[in-house]
C-alpha cells in the first residue's frame, strides 16, 4: 500500500486531501475518508481506488477544501481528482458547504465544517 495514503475501508468513500484533516473528519462524523499529501497528488489514489473497486466500493465523495470554488490549482487538482473517480466508474458527488470565500479560513476543509456544526449544536 501506498505510504502517502490514509486507508480506511467502507462501501462508501469520502476523498479528501491530507491525513489528519481525514482523521479528523472521520472522528466527528463517523465516515470514512480516503486522503492524500495534496489536491494535485491524486495518482497516489491509484492503488486504493483499484483495491476499494476490487472490494465492491460503488460510492466516491469529493470533500475537498471549499476554496477549490477560487483557487484556480485547487480547482485544477478537484478537476484530475473527479477524472480518476470516474476512470473508476465510482459513483461520484462533489461536497460543498457554507464557506465565506471573504473569510477563507473559517469552515474551509470537511473538518473545519464538522468541527464547527457541532459547536453549534
Amino acid at each position: 500500500m501506498n505510504r502517502n495514503c490514509l486507508f480506511i475501508h467502507t462501501y462508501k468513500q469520502n476523498v479528501t486531501e491530507g491525513g489528519l484533516k481525514a482523521y479528523v473528519a472521520h472522528a466527528l462524523s463517523g465516515r470514512t475518508f480516503l486522503a492524500n499529501a495534496g489536491v494535485g497528488n491524486v495518482e497516489t489514489f491509484r492503488e486504493p481506488f483499484t483495491v476499494l473497486k476490487r472490494n465492491g466500493v460503488k460510492n466516491m465523495y469529493e470533500a475537498c477544501d471549499m476554496d477549490k470554488i477560487v483557487n484556480e490549482n485547487v480547482a485544477k487538482g478537484v478537476k484530475k481528482l473527479n477524472d480518476l473517480i470516474k476512470e473508476f466508474k465510482f459513483s461520484t458527488k462533489s461536497m460543498r458547504w457554507k464557506w465565506d470565500k471573504d473569510d477563507p479560513e473559517v469552515n474551509k476543509g470537511i473538518d473545519d465544517m464538522l468541527l464547527s456544526n457541532k459547536k453549534n449544536m
